[in-house]
């Protein structure tokens, strides 16, 4: 592990949304949200967002450096279940992602792959907004092991989410983050036919970046064994979320633990 992640800690931010009145929760989402500017404001031309409504519900897993009682993000990721969207009345990201393109392999792969998922949508996620600090990228290792951590974070929700949990995400192919994720289990949601087919979906909210849809069952073991020495410190993260009642209310006080 790298001597820099020492002093960090994993946050697990549980739907934002439901817990605004608590001011640590508006903190780190805000300092989220700065993350997110910052990253994405040096790779995307001027006006691409890199965040929307989605972002107020869904978890956000972030590491974050802890000093003096201070929580500073240097990575992060959000992810929300297909149960979580019709929650909050929103159609299920990679769904809508692919509806707006229109390309008829991609719409027709992820309805199928939703309509698997139609009686039990707690067990379907997507994730996407991944983000590393910008300053941090003069560090060459450390910034390798940060996006293999935002993978090994992705194995360890995956594997408390339950049997047959399953994720699906857009990772962008100009930064290989698609290759990087085939190396651990993900595979694509469209394969391609041909050589010079990338099995792309250009994203129009971002200037028409490209990414490759692919969905994750199981990891496989490479990523098992990277994981292992952060098995404490995802055991120690702290975990934000809200007191619910059997109807899934919010309720008016705050649980803060670990995980």
């Amino acid at each position: 592990m790298h001597p820099n992640l020492s002093s960090c800690r994993i946050v697990e931010i549980i739907n934002p949304f439901e817990q605004w009145r608590d001011p640590l929760v508006r903190e780190l989402f805000e300092k989220t949200t700065t993350l997110k500017f910052e990253g994405y404001g040096r790779k995307y031309p001027a006006g691409v967002i890199p965040t929307d409504a989605v972002s107020w519900f869904c978890d956000h897993l972030l590491v974050c450096r802890e000093q003096e009682g201070e929580l500073q993000p240097i990575l992060g990721f959000q992810r929300a279940t297909m149960e979580r969207y019709r929650r909050h009345y929103r159609p299920f990201s990679p769904l809508a992602m692919c509806e707006s393109v229109g390309d008829p392999r991609h719409i027709t792969a992820m309805r199928k792959l939703a309509a698997q998922f139609d009686s039990r949508p707690h067990l379907l996620s997507y994730t996407g907004c991944f983000a590393v600090a910008p300053e941090l990228r003069t560090d060459r290792t450390l910034t390798e092991e940060l996006v293999r951590l935002m993978v090994i974070l992705h194995y360890f929700f995956h594997k408390e989410a339950g049997e047959g949990h399953e994720i699906v995400t857009g990772p962008t192919i100009r930064f290989r983050l698609d290759t990087l994720l085939l190396n651990y289990g993900f595979f694509p949601l469209v394969e391609s036919e041909g050589e010079h087919d990338k099995a792309a979906l250009p994203v129009s909210s971002f200037d028409g970046e490209e990414v490759r849809m692919v969905r994750c069952r199981e990891f496989n073991r490479n990523l098992v064994q990277l994981a292992e020495p952060y098995t404490s410190m995802w055991a120690d993260r702290l975990v934000l979320r809200s007191r619910t009642d059997a109807s899934g209310t919010p309720g008016e006080s705050l649980v803060r633990a670990h995980g």
